[in-house]
């Protein structure tokens, strides 16, 4: 049966003057940025539809390609990129990299290639998105890895920070930088991306909110609130500080967005209020 979970929206039009355990950003903008900076507008949605999810999966990249999911894992000694089928949740596919010293990060798929970012040790894995049994390149970052995806022409990565970094896919040679706020001043803590109709989607690690953002300005213009989602359609879910909302792929074509989050015992399916 299919699930309704709506939050009412708001719109602002009067903007305040406002302005990891990883890393903290130091907002250093100017008192004439700080007051242009909008309220972001609730962002309305439907759950449709769930399907199960692994629990050992500690999502880091979550995408949608050609009618599958792919799906980044972290932790040391058990990273692994899979190829997930949408109507079930089962695996299709698997690679696994046991090397204790990777931990996996933030996936996309471009012109023919599935990209992986690590943690901490600067590697971008290159793989065919035909064949994950072992990577064909490897890229160098110079950062550390969180989240990744791409807007057709340029692949887009988080770092933790309220930074989100434009670089050639070719190369990983940083082309520009975007600095994310909204109406209280910088936005760390990006995680998880997805680019979605022009407009730039983020997990924030430890937010149960997803923040949408304008590319051009760097501005959080809207936000998904999914505070007690998992906790509502899975109530025996025993999550603790770590299982967090962490996982937006699309699909394009059915205009549905799917989330999940780390060791998450769901997929959800989601319509977005256009």
């Amino acid at each position: 049966m299919l699930r309704l979970f709506k939050i009412l929206g708001l719109i602002i039009t009067l903007s305040p003057i406002a302005c990891n355990t990883k890393r903290t950003d130091t907002n250093d903008l100017d008192d004439t940025y700080r007051i242009t900076a909008p309220n972001p507008v609730t962002l309305l949605y439907d759950i449709v539809d769930t399907i199960p999810h692994d629990t050992s999966a500690f999502t880091e990249g979550f995408e949608y390609h050609n009618g599958s999911l792919f799906e980044s894992t972290g932790e040391y000694g058990s990273t692994s990129i899979r190829k997930i089928n949408p109507e079930n949740g089962k695996t299709i596919e698997r690679f696994s990299n046991n090397d204790q010293k990777i931990f996996g990060e933030g996936i996309t798929l471009f012109d023919g290639k599935l990209y992986q970012l690590t943690y901490q040790t600067n590697q971008v894995f290159v793989y065919n998105q035909k064949d994950l049994n072992r990577s064909v390149a490897e890229l160098r970052w110079p950062k550390e890895g969180w989240g990744l995806c791409n807007d057709g022409e340029y692949l887009l990565l988080s770092d933790g920070s309220s930074t989100i970094s434009y670089v050639d896919p070719d190369n990983f040679k940083l082309i520009k930088t975007l600095s994310v706020n909204d109406h209280s001043g910088a936005v760390d803590q990006l995680n998880e991306l997805e680019y979605i109709d022009g407009y730039i989607y983020a997990n924030r690690w430890h937010h149960d909110k997803i923040y949408k953002i304008d590319p051009a300005s760097g501005y959080v213009v809207g936000m998904m609130h999914l505070e007690g989602l998992i906790q509502q359609y899975a109530p025996h879910f025993e999550q603790d500080t770590e299982k967090v909302l962490n996982g937006i792929a699309w699909d394009h074509t059915h205009e549905i967005m799917y989330l999940t989050g780390k060791n998450w015992p769901l997929i959800f399916k989601v319509k977005l209020h256009r």
